[in-house]
This record gives C-alpha cells, structure tokens and sequence, in this order.
C-alpha cells in the first residue's frame, strides 16, 4: 500500500486568467500498486473477493511528487 502526491491535470479555467498558468492541483491517493509500467503507476482503492480490483488510479509517473509506503500485500494481512 502507498500514498502518492501527484500534480493533476484538472484545473478550473476561466477566460479572466487564460494569460495566468495554473496553480498546482496536488491530489494524494492511497491504495495498493497494482501494476507499474516506465510512463504510469495503477492503484487500486479496493479488492474483490475474486481477487480483481476496482477504483483504480492511472498516475503518470511525470506527475508523481512523492511516494511513501504504507503496508505490504494485501494477500499478507490476515485480520480479514
């Protein structure tokens, strides 16, 4: 499990400001690493009893401003 900091892309537009860049949208999601490619990291915020995730997270990895690591595998906590 971890938390990663990572800049969104979203931010509110407006045509008053279209000359002003956009203030940082920093998000922080939590979850288990489910996989990781060179270009995005996928998190998953739950696991079904099959064993397939849902509510996952593509976070490209240019985005990520900080990592921190939480709890080992899922498959390893036994207070299920």
């Amino acid at each position: 499990m971890v938390k990663l900091t990572w800049r969104d892309a979203h931010f509110e537009f407006s045509s008053d400001d279209a000359a002003a860049p956009p203030a940082d949208h920093l998000v922080q999601t939590v979850g288990w690493v489910v996989a990781a490619t060179p270009l995005f990291v996928s998190i998953a915020a739950e696991q079904l009893p099959d064993g397939t995730w849902r509510a996952v997270t593509h976070i490209p990895r240019a985005a990520i401003v900080q990592s921190c690591s939480l709890a080992e595998d899922p498959g390893k906590d036994q207070d299920r």
